[in-house]
């Protein structure tokens, strides 16, 4: 008889157990509070458009996520693969192409524009001395690490780098986290693979295709199933939801950190449980706040990403993306604005308000939108503050075949899908290994 996994949480980290687990041979029952898949990376409907909860840029570095997306189905979606073309309005554009092999970074930083000759050559000492492994000291902030670079450069390449990468304020985000970030995604990765923009909603990229493919083998998802206790009984794990309690032959638990206080753990030994608990009581959080604008449908940016940080004094926007080149939304804008207790206090009408006169200035100074919506998500990631101590593995060992997964817990990265894909796949491997044995 197939042993039976439970996995709790249908984010990218708990489809990602699930999906292996099945293809592994085990019976998979997921169970998910909402009604849609994805976790904190999901689509949502607003006047009848299907949107995002925050606008997420993948890269070639994302190599566990782009491995699945090729190898759930054989009809994935789009993706738009992009060169580097860091363009902050009126102010500073990097373009770098792979027509010139090795030298591309290079010829990019020559021929940038908004930044004079000197601050173009220590630019490039600063970018020459990542790829020789040049490594921050630990308990340096990102402000402090790139202090010596000019003006500019901080105001329009590190200060909205720092933010897209890591959603954390440069002043306070981790330097160490940002290298491996730098590294692995800006330094590593294929020229023509910079940037990788999904041209389908978060939860049709992955979560709905990997939700597909484990129901096809027999497994379950029960979606608007919130699971309330989960406790150790005769060498079986009970899982007790409103629907009743089911025994498990192993669990993967994969929720987001502050859920945790729902759900009423029991197990013979609970000292992994505490230490783990304790973990999380130190975690911070980053909000991600995306408005969205409907504008007549032949109005376009001029590329797909546009960066609007920095270009006017107290700016709230940080980019602005034209869902109709990535998504086939035509005239539908995306603006990711700023983290941070300001924005997360404004109310919807000031913060649209704010966020449309700014679009208006630097794009479409005789159109009005059609409608506006704000989509906020309060606490999107972990904060990759500092003085946050790292994980030492990004899966927990809460006791035999129970494992905690997420993109909070990798001990390099900050919280992204790669992150979470990376968590997923490891319990699963985990789990398989365990109970093989």
């Amino acid at each position: 008889m197939k042993k039976h996994i439970a996995v709790v949480g249908a984010g990218y980290a708990g489809l990602t157990a699930a999906y292996h687990l099945s293809n592994f041979g085990y019976q998979v029952t997921v169970y998910e509070s909402a009604r849609i898949l994805g976790g904190r990376a999901r689509r949502a409907v607003i006047n009848q458009q299907v949107l995002d909860n925050g606008q997420h840029i993948l890269s070639g570095a994302y190599h566990s996520l782009l491995k699945l997306y090729d190898a759930v189905d054989s009809n994935p979606p789009h993706l738009h693969k992009l060169t580097l073309d860091w363009w902050m309005w009126n102010r500073f554009r990097l373009t770098i192409k792979p027509n010139f092999g090795p030298l591309s970074p290079l010829v990019g930083i020559c021929r940038a524009k908004g930044i004079t000759f000197p601050e173009k050559l220590k630019f490039l000492s600063f970018l020459m001395g990542l790829q020789f492994g040049k490594k921050p000291k630990s308990g340096l902030t990102v402000a402090a690490w790139v202090s010596t670079q000019p003006a500019k450069i901080i105001r329009y390449f590190w200060e909205p780098l720092c933010v897209a990468a890591l959603n954390t304020p440069i002043f306070k985000a981790d330097a160490q986290v940002f290298y491996h970030v730098l590294r692995d995604g800006l330094i590593k990765a294929p020229l023509k693979e910079a940037l990788i923009l999904p041209s389908v909603d978060l939860t049709a990229l992955l979560p709905d295709r990997m939700a597909n493919t484990i129901a096809e083998q027999n497994g379950r998802i029960l979606t608007s199933r919130r699971v309330k206790a989960i406790y150790e009984s005769a060498k079986k794990f009970v899982v007790d939801d409103a629907q009743g309690r089911s025994e498990f032959d192993g669990i993967v638990l994969a929720i987001a950190p502050y859920q945790m206080k729902y759900i009423d753990i029991q197990l013979e030994n609970n000292q992994s449980l505490d230490e783990y608990r304790s973990y999380l009581n130190q975690l911070t959080y980053e909000s991600i706040t995306t408005v969205y604008l409907q504008y007549p449908s032949d109005c376009r940016l001029p590329i797909a990403m546009v960066g609007i940080h920095g270009c006017t004094e107290n700016a709230l926007g940080q980019w602005a993306f034209d869902r109709g080149q990535i998504t086939n939304q035509a005239g539908l804008i995306a603006v990711v604005v700023s983290t941070g207790d300001t924005v997360d206090q404004l109310p919807d009408e000031v913060l649209q308000a704010k966020v449309q006169s700014e679009i208006t200035q630097y794009f479409f100074p005789k159109q009005h939108p059609l409608w506006i919506k704000t989509v906020r998500e309060k606490r999107a990631t972990i904060s990759c503050d500092v003085h946050k101590v790292q994980s030492t593995s990004n899966v927990v060992s809460l006791t035999n075949s129970f494992y905690v997964a997420g993109d909070y817990l990798h001990p390099l990265y900050p919280a992204t899908l790669e992150s979470a894909c990376q968590s997923g796949e490891q319990a699963a491997q985990l789990m398989h290994k365990y109970l093989l044995t």
